[in-house]
């Protein structure tokens, strides 16, 4: 079936996906649900392009019609590596995923984040790498890529505060 994942128990733990037409191996993607705080099986992770989408659970594939939108747009699959989509950031609560930044509703940076703007860190915070959920009060805004004392904004940009 197109786009449909396999999935593999390795020697050393953890859990590996790749690709049934190609074997293109997903592993990232892999590592990235296991910090997402959502419940799912590695048979309701469907690829269909570059897009990931977790379909809900019992939804068969390569049924021969198409959907306006099958499941939870996870993110794409860009060069060989994973970006979220915005789509994932609002499905995830409060603790929903492992790299979380919550900003006081009274803090700047909230209303850089939401101008699209780069965030730098405070010095009593630790440095930051790799994805970021970025929330505000408890509630998700959307994910930032850690670059060490600052974070690269990565907020949809037809969202962004003019």
């Amino acid at each position: 079936e197109r786009g449909k994942l396999e999935s593999r128990e390795p020697k050393g733990g953890g859990m590996s996906f790749r690709r049934k037409k190609n074997g293109e191996r997903l592993g990232e993607l892999g590592e990235f649900l296991g910090r997402c705080g959502l419940a799912w099986e590695p048979e309701q992770v469907f690829i269909s392009g570059e897009n990931v989408y977790l379909l809900p659970q019992g939804l068969a594939t390569g049924l021969p019609f198409r959907f306006l939108r099958t499941g939870l747009l996870l993110g794409q699959m860009k060069k060989g590596r994973f970006e979220p989509s915005q789509a994932l950031a609002m499905a995830l609560g409060r603790d929903g995923f492992s790299d979380c930044r919550n900003l006081d509703l009274e803090d700047e940076r909230v209303l850089r984040y939401l101008k699209g703007e780069t965030i730098p860190l405070k010095p009593e915070e630790s440095a930051a790498k790799g994805w970021q959920l970025v929330q505000c009060g408890g509630y998700s805004l959307g994910w930032a890529k850690g670059a060490g004392a600052s974070l690269k904004n990565k907020y949809y940009p037809g969202w962004r505060w003019q």
